[in-house]
């Protein structure tokens, strides 16, 4: 998951700035194709991704019926998915009562808060130091692949 946010994010930017060189290309600004080129295929994906991600092992069609079974008996004993689709909120006040969830939020939050400060304000500090647009577009993009250095290196040492 880590990964490949620092991985979206080191390319992000090189496709931003190569996408913004279509600038006025059918009438179109720079930055709303940007918007296009990047937002369509996302929309298409979520579509499929919605139509074919199947909601339970026992309807994955691509799985062989022995996968099928090793995958749900993976699944913990109590899950209500396959029984109940209904929301119960004594579930959801349970869950909130797992210290593991906590502890999960606030590293996933720690995490997020960096990585969307670094996109949404690093290319307007470069560009604030006296760097063209596109410049800070293309200057912001090694700090991801620092970040994945960093991710890899943890996995390798917590490996040892």
């Amino acid at each position: 998951m880590f990964t490949t946010s620092a991985l979206a994010g080191a390319f992000s930017d090189l496709l931003a700035t190569g996408i913004s060189e279509l600038d006025m290309v059918g009438g179109i600004d720079g930055w709303r194709w940007i918007f296009l080129l990047e937002g369509i295929p996302a929309i298409f994906v979520g579509l499929l991704t919605l139509l074919y991600l199947p909601s339970y092992p026992s309807d994955c069609w691509f799985l062989t019926p022995r996968q099928k079974l090793i995958a749900a008996a993976r699944l913990p004993r109590n899950d209500v998915k396959q029984t109940s689709k209904t929301f119960v909120l004594s579930d959801y006040i349970d869950l909130m009562k797992d210290p593991k969830l906590w502890m999960f939020m606030v590293v996933y939050l720690i995490h997020v808060n960096g990585n969307y400060a670094n996109s949404s304000y690093l290319p307007i500090v470069i560009k604030n130091l006296g760097w063209k647009s596109n410049q800070a577009l293309l200057l912001s993009s090694p700090i991801y692949l620092v970040d994945l250095t960093v991710i890899k290196i943890s996995r390798v040492s917590s490996h040892v």
